[in-house]
């Protein structure tokens, strides 16, 4: 997999950021964002607890997220997963009208204490320029220094063109990279430190012919020890923008104004 842009997420100097940003940094962080080429391997099979030199070998594995599942070829809902999330993941949600996938000749990853492997995207047709494929709310106990590792791989279509990749926190893009999928299991990644609870991570990709996917998300930190949630079988909310406090259950502010 061959890289360009490359927007690290941090530089040599302080980072200034708006007064209302959820996060913010008491002193530079070193740069933290990078690929990971053709690596299966996102754990240390011998202590699965542990990351694999590829994402971070000082890293512990918080827990993770895969899509697929299904026979081959076959498309379902985001019940069709595997997960294991640290419970300082608060809700996630998916963007309306994605589903899961597998597809002929994807590479499996293979998942931690002896649970299987998984070989599927989540995907969404009908999509546009940088598509916001899954949103994530963090609560109490978020590492101080966390980092984010999404599967990209193939992205949903079988040309395998470069496209783009960017986090942002409460709205606010925070890293950005450019990959060139080759249908092996490929990693991005970026070190999100100083999160606050509440803060909302959301992710999204250039779709390429109308197609947007992920493969799964691994969550990594430098402490070890991290409280995990019961697996949920249910599908995923979907991801439900609404303005500030001016919103109630099923409806939502547009068209406003202040008289």
């Amino acid at each position: 997999m061959k890289f360009k842009n490359i927007l690290p997420l941090l530089s040599a100097s302080f980072l200034v950021l708006p007064a209302p940003a959820s996060f913010a940094f008491a002193s530079a962080p070193p740069a933290a964002s990078g690929v990971v080429t053709n690596s299966a391997e996102w754990f240390d099979a011998a202590d699965p607890s542990r990351a694999a030199a590829a994402v971070g070998a000082d890293r512990y594995v918080d827990g993770w997220l895969f899509f697929g599942g299904g026979k081959v070829g076959d498309h379902g809902d985001t019940s069709q997963r595997a997960e294991s999330l640290p419970a300082y993941v608060e809700s996630m949600a998916v963007a309306a009208g994605a589903q899961t996938a597998n597809f002929p000749g994807y590479a499996a990853v293979g998942l931690p204490d002896g649970k299987g492997s998984m070989a599927g995207t989540l995907t969404l047709s009908d999509a546009q320029g940088l598509a916001e494929l899954l949103m994530i709310r963090v609560g109490a106990g978020v590492p101080r220094d966390l980092r984010l590792a999404v599967l990209v791989d193939n992205l949903g279509t079988a040309d395998y063109v470069p496209r783009r990749a960017v986090v942002l926190i409460d709205g606010q893009a925070v890293g950005e990279l450019t990959v060139e999928p080759d249908v092996q299991p490929d990693w991005i990644y970026w070190d999100l430190p100083e999160l606050k609870s509440g803060a909302e991570i959301s992710l999204r990709v250039e779709a390429d012919k109308g197609v947007a996917a992920i493969g799964g998300l691994v969550f990594l930190s430098p402490q070890p020890g991290a409280a995990r949630k019961k697996v949920q079988a249910g599908v995923l909310p979907v991801i439900d923008r609404k303005v500030g406090e001016f919103s109630r259950e099923g409806e939502y502010l547009k068209d406003y104004y202040v008289f």
